[in-house]
């Protein structure tokens, strides 16, 4: 029976909304105006390290600001607040590890124009 790892996602987001305490979503709000500046938190893959143990999630961050530097800010400030995860635990989860897997980049939205930056994390945890 496959093991019923803790929700990397969720981790992520509430790490980065309580280290900035800014506003931090899974999907890109459909509110229009956008509630900029926000940050969006998605899994993108990431497979299992340890059978039933050990899970290895691709974290994907975007920043997204009323301009570049906002952008930046806002996703540099979200990468820090992964970092510290690494060596901590949470209710959930032992995270062992947290690494860069893409660097900070720019990437505005094609749809609306709005700036945005996004960068990659590959964490390493397992249940408590």
């Amino acid at each position: 029976m496959p093991a019923d790892f803790p929700d990397a996602e969720a981790i992520a987001a509430k790490q980065i909304r309580l280290i900035t305490q800014g506003k931090v979503y899974s999907t890109v709000p459909k509110k229009s105006p956008l509630p900029l500046p926000f940050t969006v938190v998605r899994r993108l893959g990431g497979a299992p390290k340890m059978k039933e143990w050990v899970d290895a999630p691709r974290i994907q961050v975007e920043g997204w600001g009323r301009n570049r530097t906002e952008a930046r800010v806002t996703a540099q400030a979200a990468r820090v607040a992964l970092i510290e995860l690494e060596g901590g635990t949470t209710p959930e989860a032992v995270i062992t590890e947290v690494k860069d897997d893409t660097g900070l980049f720019p990437f505005a939205d094609p749809d609306s124009g709005t700036d945005r930056f996004i960068f990659g994390v590959q964490m390493t945890l397992h249940p408590r």
